[in-house]
């Protein structure tokens, strides 16, 4: 029989190696930064000339997805949009990835009747993959929103089996906002979220849309609201698989009292167009702090009333900084046109200003934000000239201090156990009998 001493021994090594492939990062590749994260930005609409114009405004990004292919509503499974593969050689010679985007039209009903038929799917899978690989492209954005929940099975088997159709390129997977006091119904129930992030190399936070028009008067997407979605979807997707998706976009909201609850949508517009409109009417602002945005007010010609909370560089550097502060894997851009450089500055310094340790030197992914990470500097969120910031809730726990990942830990035990086993031998001499 086999001794206690030996015993502990093989369970050691068993634990080493069960614990080896946590060590396991993302697909390596171009996609990722100096500083170890990645910067995607959506190109949506346009020709690939109007996408060469909106890639050279965006310094510091890393891969582009442009919205090229679709579900087919007449002939389902199929994938309609051909791509073009010399924008793709074009990005390549820039040192950027292109991941095409992948989208459902947004229509539960052609979702939910191609997902859920397994002929379908699979056809759709082969119709995807092939058109990833006519284009040269080196990954896929599966970007499938207004879902039913009972179709989160079939979505989950879709990006598995379409992983597994694109061997050495990266699928990633959008999942909308959900907190423990947030949620937009199906939209953001659909998704088996533990499940996808086991079988995409990335998950899509889709931290977007806290305010639009079935929920006026606020934010596209608030600081402290943002934090609240980061730390939900930790609870099922390793940190740094998740991508946090980062508005450039605003909303103008009018007092209307004939509008359920007195307010209405106006307008939705870039950042950068927004800014300028603000200009023009001479609009005043004073800090929020809980959205971590400038809010201002004007009034329009007939004298109604306007609140926008403004997205400008501090705001993105904030938002980007919880990002770093999550050790998430980096952030997607909604969307490439809709501000000018300023913008990207302001992601790509906020990412800089975090940079992470290359390979597995860095520890695994985590689950739980509650165990700590390998942390560098944890710069505070700053606020604009002349602006104060709340600092946030300080009861939330916060990531701090140093742990030892579960494959140290498993060295440790193996080093401790050989060693006893080594002193029991000298104690006893070579004839000692055996337990």
């Amino acid at each position: 029989m086999i001794s206690r001493t030996a015993a502990c021994a093989v369970t050691a090594f068993l634990l080493v190696a069960v614990a080896a492939p946590a060590f396991s990062q993302p697909v390596d590749g171009p996609h990722v930064r100096p500083d170890g994260h990645v910067a995607l930005a959506w190109l949506h609409g346009g020709s690939s000339d109007d996408h060469r114009a909106q890639v050279d405004a965006m310094p510091g990004v890393t891969v582009v997805a442009p919205t090229w292919f679709g579900l087919d509503g007449l002939d389902l499974g199929a994938v309609t949009g051909v791509g073009d593969p010399a924008f793709v050689a074009w990005a390549a010679q820039r040192g950027i990835a292109v991941w095409p985007q992948l989208g459902n039209r947004l229509d539960a009903d052609l979702s939910e009747a191609v997902l859920s038929d397994a002929g379908r799917r699979a056809r759709l899978v082969a119709e995807a993959a092939a058109a990833v690989e006519r284009t040269g492209a080196g990954g896929i954005v599966v970007g499938f929103e207004n879902l039913r929940e009972a179709t989160g099975p079939a979505l989950t088997a879709f990006v598995g089996a379409l992983r597994t159709a694109l061997p050495g390129r990266v699928v990633a997977v959008t999942v909308a906002a959900l907190s423990d006091t947030w949620s937009r119904g199906e939209w953001s129930a659909a998704y088996e979220r533990r499940a996808l992030g086991e079988v995409a190399d990335y998950v899509v936070l889709a931290a977007l849309d806290e305010h639009h028009d079935g929920r006026p008067d606020g934010p596209v997407a608030g600081l402290e609201w943002t934090l609240e979605v980061v730390e939900h979807l930790l609870r099922s997707v390793p940190d740094r698989k998740v991508l946090l998706a980062v508005p450039l976009y605003v909303r103008d909201w009018v007092v209307d009292a004939r509008a359920p609850g007195g307010v209405a949508l106006h307008a939705t517009r870039g950042m950068d167009a927004m800014a300028t409109h603000l200009d023009e009417v001479a609009a005043t602002h004073t800090y929020d702090p809980v959205a971590g945005q400038r809010r201002y007010t004007y009034s329009d010609a007939v004298g109604r009333a306007h609140r926008v909370w403004q997205e400008d560089p501090p705001s993105l550097g904030r938002r980007v900084a919880l990002a770093t502060r999550y050790n998430l894997g980096g952030v997607a851009v909604w969307r490439g046109g809709l501000a000018g450089p300023h913008a990207w500055v302001a992601v790509s310094s906020a990412l800089a200003a975090d940079p992470r340790p290359a390979g597995a030197a860095s520890g695994p992914p985590r689950l739980n934000r509650l165990v700590p990470a390998p942390r560098f500097a944890d710069p505070p969120p700053q606020a604009a000239a002349g602006e104060t910031q709340r600092p946030l809730d300080p009861a939330r726990p916060q990531p701090a201090g140093t742990s030892w990942p579960a494959p140290v830990l498993a060295v440790v035990l193996l080093a401790a156990v050989t060693a006893g086993l080594v002193a029991r031998i000298r104690l006893r001499g070579p004839g000692a009998p055996r337990a």
